[in-house]
């Protein structure tokens, strides 16, 4: 068959950076980088393009071995714009026999998917403009792709040496500073670092998209913010990522981190409000670290990212957290709080323990977790749990419950009468913490005559 080669076309898109309009085809850098060899071609499937997007790191989105670079004119918004431009080329493998129209319906869904992505990284804060250019091998006869090559083009402002000079010069430094500090602490510094008076909100609203023309110039808007925010989170270990969304009617963009697991807002840009001049008059803690129930009151995040920010449920407690589960009306020992009365709720025990349920979990003995009304048996198990931070665990015994269902039944008495018995070796190491009412040390006639006791006289405690 006779094969011809198509032309490279290019897609008009929106960039999503404030939602300015990127021009692909009319940007002088643009068409000075496609009409070069790749010096790299990397080989792979479409999922295997979105998967590089999603893993790779800033460093490498940017390194200059595999992208075409130049210094030159970008159209941002119809306006010429100096820009740092790079362009990475891919080679589709598993495309072969798309049609024209299939092929470029495919273009689209890269584009968007890819950009979506990048919304989440660094590459928010810096870029400029996006572009997307395909080209292929065709077969004429039916015409379908034998080959596809995608080139993506990121335009920025500040280059990879810009970005190295914040790392090397103000970034890593000033973490040094915090080495020593608690977990909370050094996120307090971070805050005040931010919002001392160094920084000032752009009121004008000039989108720099460079990070590095904030530390020079001393001014940014939430993009610029939320951007050095995270290059500090990357050199302090913290997975992060961006927000992006509205205050009120306006477009924002803040940061997410992770710790231990568990997501948290920080918005330090709406930590410092600012005066006509956009200079910080105070610095709070209304956003540092906190739930998506307190980041709601005034932002609403893209739908995109509504699953992962539901997941933020806790604020983080800088201050007056306890330190270990109370002792006061129950006996702990050995890792065990005993002397739990029969049919005791959860609830009840929170406030006879005045326990706050932001940092003390009870789970059966599956681990589930329990609600006020539940009923406690033996073998729950009490967790206190700072942020992340399991500091305390104590097993739950309740007095004459063996089977840990919080009651007295049939089901104990053969339990205990196994255990003095001796007919069963399993259940007594399991089940002896439970069966030693008298807690002289072992499980004897004396305790059994107390079960019988106990299983006619029977009050429910609830809170």
């Amino acid at each position: 068959m006779k094969k011809t080669r198509f032309i490279c076309f290019c897609l008009a898109l929106w960039m999503c950076i404030l939602a300015y309009p990127a021009v692909a085809s009319d940007s002088p850098a643009y068409k000075q980088l496609i009409s070069e060899k790749p010096v790299h071609i990397k080989n792979v499937t479409v999922d295997g393009l979105y998967g590089f997007y999603k893993n790779a790191s800033v460093k490498e989105i940017f390194s200059l071995k595999e992208n075409n670079f130049t210094k030159g004119i970008v159209n941002v918004g119809g306006v010429p714009t100096e820009c740092y431009v790079y362009m990475r080329t891919f080679s589709i493998t598993d495309i072969s026999n798309y049609t024209t129209e299939e092929a470029k319906m495919l273009a689209d869904t890269m584009f968007a998917e890819v950009k979506s992505i990048l919304s989440s990284t660094y590459v928010k804060c810096i870029a400029r403009s996006y572009s997307i250019s395909v080209s292929g091998t065709a077969d004429k006869e039916n015409n379908t792709y034998k080959s596809y090559t995608v080139r993506f083009i990121i335009a920025t402002g500040e280059s990879n040496e810009e970005r190295a000079e914040v790392l090397s010069s103000l970034v890593r430094p000033t973490v040094s500073l915090w080495e020593g500090l608690t977990e909370g602490e050094k996120f307090i510094k971070l805050n005040e670092f931010l919002l001392n008076g160094q920084f000032s909100y752009d009121m004008e609203f000039v989108n720099r998209s460079s990070v590095y023309a904030f530390i020079t110039g001393k001014k940014g808007v939430c993009e610029e913010y939320a951007g050095l925010t995270a290059l500090f989170l990357d050199e302090m270990g913290y997975e992060n990522k961006f927000i992006t969304g509205t205050v009120g009617t306006t477009k924002h963009v803040w940061n997410l981190v992770y710790i231990n697991g568990r997501p948290y807002h920080l918005d330090i840009l709406h930590n410092g409000p600012v005066d006509e001049n956009g200079i910080h008059t105070q610095i709070t803690r209304d956003f540092l670290l906190v739930s998506t129930d307190v980041a709601a009151i005034n932002r609403i995040p893209d739908e995109k990212y509504r699953d992962e920010c539901e997941k933020a449920v806790y604020n983080y407690v800088f201050e007056g957290a306890p330190t270990q589960i109370p002792s006061e009306f129950f006996h702990v020992e050995n890792g065990m709080m005993s002397r739990i009365p029969l049919s005791s709720s959860v609830g009840y025990i929170k406030t006879l323990l005045a326990l706050d349920g932001r940092f003390f979990t009870f789970t059966d003995k599956d681990g589930a977790v329990l609600s006020d009304s539940s009923i406690v048996g033996s073998g729950c198990t009490l967790t206190l749990d700072v942020n992340g931070y399991v500091l305390q665990t104590l097993t739950l015994c309740v007095s004459g419950d063996a089977d840990g269902d919080g009651q007295i039944t049939d089901s104990d008495i053969n339990i205990i009468k196994s255990i003095i018995l001796r007919k069963d070796a399993e259940s007594s190491q399991r089940y002896s913490p439970f069966c030693d009412i008298n807690e002289d040390g072992a499980v004897t006639v004396s305790d059994f005559f107390t079960f019988s006791k106990l299983k006619d006289s029977i009050v429910t405690y609830h809170g």
